[in-house]
């Protein structure tokens, strides 16, 4: 099996990477343990943001960097905008006429 060449974007950082077989997943990022050695800053960052990564040494996984559970955000509360909002019309959530929704409809309103 030939390996190619990979180019992994790690939250908008472009690094090329040689001779490694790289995925990149919506949970997580899998890396060889010289480029984790080499861009250990950007790794860090994305765990920060809430990847895990994944790094592994002849295509074994040897090790998860995963974000700490005391540095997660806390919960947002509810609440946290009343006065803050302005509503200009009183009606926006009134539902449509009939003929507001043909004119909505035909590209008119």
């Amino acid at each position: 099996m030939q390996r190619r060449r990979a180019i992994i974007i790690v939250h908008g950082m472009d690094a090329k990477i040689q001779n490694c077989t790289t995925l990149l997943y919506n949970s997580g990022v899998k890396v060889t343990a010289s480029y984790a050695r080499a861009h250990l800053p950007e790794l860090l960052k994305a765990v920060q943001r809430g990847k895990t990564v994944t790094i592994s040494r002849y295509n074994r996984p040897i090790a998860d960097l995963a974000p700490s559970k005391q540095a997660q955000k806390p919960a947002r509360r509810f609440g946290t905008l009343k006065g803050n909002v302005k509503i200009f019309d009183p009606n926006w959530a009134a539902p449509m006429t009939n003929d507001e929704a043909d004119a909505f409809i035909e590209g008119r309103y």
